[in-house]
């Protein structure tokens, strides 16, 4: 049951898309190699035995979101030991990743896959999501993961990482009742092992489909899809699954049928456009390239700025990267990425709370004291802001001076908006060239405007 801090806590208020004071985020792999404090544990034992013994995993994952100040901590732990206790023989070669040296390539194989009808083999994970949960912060939820249906058995058949999953989609192709038998096998063992996972003490639950964009969106509908809703739809009810997939956009309405309450994004699809995709009544994660921690700390803030600008400030959006974090990037620039996400997101929500109104407009959100409107230049001060639609758009008010013409006509725009009275019905937007303004009415003769005010849709946010 939940307590009332972590009801209230940023992470579960965002993927229950309720206003939050700021964005939350937090990291996947934010326990991993580019940490000195995880290096210092993982050293001294091999990755396996790291995620074998509760207390070094606890240890790990509790350390990376106190050193991070992340707004949740992730269960260090890997897609593939869960594999072991059905018939897999798995080892982390060093330099390879994970190796399986028995994977099933043929249909007959299969029948030796074995179902995990008890989670009793897998309880050091279950131990140390007990551990976690009883030393972390009272606000901080603790995330559980598993690797999609997909993704694992795509590991089982190739027996490793793969270019082209050949033997994955082949199988798949040649022998359907084969690949189902396998999914059905995947899929009713994750639903125990998520839930066990549920029952040890984690608040919520990513499902991982890291390999799933290999496939296009009709293979994915037909052979990937159903299983993965199978799984999400075992969950315990109440508790929240994040669906991820990465490599793939194409694939991303497809996640919204899938299921989840919040749908992973990576950094391949516009954050906007892709929350548009599966709509706004589910929550969205994302989306920044992980490689961008590789850069300056100025050129990080301008593309976290530009994630945040995407959500616009609409409740529900909780940051991250869009895959993993790289064991090259420096720890200062993902302790630096956290605190900036913070600040920005908080003062989103600072403008926010500034209404105003544009001389009875009823959909005006601020107002410009500029006697010029110029698509490029978005230094304005003294604008305000408050929550219609969640302050995506900003409305500025402008007198422009002109006289002795008379308004006709209400302009709309193409997302359905009136934005303001000219002497013609045309409506004036979709410059894709205009890189401050993406909706700007730029296309106006100044000889047609009105003495009267007017109202410019922008989206232009600047935050220095």
């Amino acid at each position: 049951m939940l307590t009332n801090a972590l009801q209230n806590c940023r992470f579960l208020r965002a993927v229950h898309r309720q206003p939050t004071d700021t964005t939350p985020i937090w990291i996947m792999r934010q326990a991993g190699r580019y940490l000195p404090e995880y290096m210092a544990v993982r050293s001294k034992v091999t990755f396996i035995e790291l995620c074998k013994r509760p207390d070094l995993a606890a240890e790990v994952t509790l350390t990376a979101q106190r050193v991070l100040g992340v707004d949740a901590a992730i269960l260090f732990a890997d897609l593939l030991p869960m594999l072991e206790p059905m018939g897999i023989d798995l080892e982390y070669a060093k330099g390879e990743g994970p190796v399986i040296h028995n994977p099933l390539r043929t249909a007959a194989e299969i029948d030796r896959f074995r179902e995990l009808e008890h989670v009793d083999s897998l309880s050091f994970v279950f131990e140390a999501v007990r551990l976690i949960r009883r030393d972390l912060p009272a606000n901080i939820p603790l995330l559980g993961f598993a690797g999609a249906p997909f993704t694992l058995a795509s590991y089982v058949i190739e027996g490793g990482g793969s270019k082209n999953y050949m033997r994955t989609k082949s199988l798949m192709y040649h022998d359907e009742g084969a690949w189902a038998t396998l999914m059905q096998r995947l899929a009713r063992s994750l639903i125990r092992y998520i839930n066990a996972q549920i029952d040890s003490g984690c608040q919520a639950i990513q499902l991982f489909d890291s390999w799933a964009g290999c496939l296009s969106p009709s293979d994915y509908r037909r052979y990937a899809m159903p299983f993965t809703k199978q799984v999400i739809d075992g969950i315990r009810p109440g508790t929240p699954v994040i669906n991820f997939l990465t490599g793939n956009p194409a694939l991303v309405p497809l996640l919204r049928e899938a299921g989840g309450d919040v749908i992973g994004l990576d950094w391949r699809i516009d954050l906007e456009q892709g929350w548009s995709t599966v709509g706004h009544d589910v929550a969205i994660q994302g989306n920044l390239d992980p490689v961008t921690l590789m850069a300056d700390l100025p050129t990080i803030r301008s593309k976290a700025r530009a994630v945040l600008d995407a959500a616009g400030g609409r409740p529900g959006h909780i940051f991250n990267l869009g895959h993993g974090v790289f064991p090259e990037v420096p720890a200062e620039s993902v302790k630096a990425l956290v605190e900036m996400v913070h600040e920005m997101g908080i003062r989103w929500r600072e403008l926010a709370s500034r209404r105003t109104s544009c001389r009875g407009h009823p959909s005006a959100l601020g107002r410009i004291p500029s006697k010029s409107l110029i698509c490029h230049e978005y230094s304005w001060s003294r604008h305000r802001w408050c929550k219609y639609q969640g302050c995506r758009w900003l409305w500025a008010c402008h007198e422009s001076g002109f006289s002795d013409l008379e308004n006709t006509g209400t302009v709309v725009c193409r997302v359905g908006l009136a934005v303001g009275r000219f002497p013609s019905n045309r409506a004036y937007c979709g410059d894709d060239d205009c890189r401050a303004c993406r909706l700007f009415w730029h296309k106006v003769r100044w000889s047609e405007l009105h003495s009267h005010q007017y109202w410019v849709q922008l989206s232009c946010y600047r935050f220095d």
